[in-house]
């Protein structure tokens, strides 16, 4: 099959030729109940997403939409509204519609930087790619200073 040779063979990988193309805002929002933080995602249809490896496994609910995910090896089409418990580890979504989706997790912690300490696990990769864009725009900001 032509072209095959030039998919990417793990993970990493392909996060890293995901990077390389225009992100999409997928308008997060927090909300804390007691003992539980909801972490609510609106996802455009057509949009592919690759999350960062969760500790913990977590309850995800889909309020609306349709997705196709990616776990533990295995594709599942999940309609809204639906409730799946995602292990630890790393998911990957196409929303096939527009979708709402919410990651739910028992925590008393309220800081988000501290929930992302606690409950995901960032590639090497997304870190140079962030630390990347860091610095273009720190260059960006001295430039335009000067």
């Amino acid at each position: 099959m032509q072209g095959l040779e030039k998919l990417p063979t793990s993970l990493e990988d392909l996060e890293g030729e995901l990077l390389q193309l225009p992100q999409i805002d997928c308008q997060i929002t927090h909300n804390f109940g007691p003992g539980v933080y909801i972490r609510e995602g609106a996802i455009p249809a057509g949009t592919l997403i690759m999350g960062h490896a969760h500790r913990t496994s977590h309850l995800n609910v889909i309020l609306r939409g349709k997705v196709a995910v990616v776990m533990d090896g295995e594709v599942q089409i999940i309609d809204g509204p639906a409730m799946f418990t995602a292990h630890a580890g790393r998911k990957v979504i196409y929303a096939i519609e527009d979708t709402v989706m919410q990651n739910v997790h028992a925590t008393s912690e309220t800081d988000i930087d501290a929930l992302e300490d606690q409950l995901v696990d960032k590639s090497d990769v997304w870190c140079a790619h962030e630390a990347l864009a860091t610095t273009d725009l720190l260059l960006e900001a001295v430039g335009e200073a000067g």
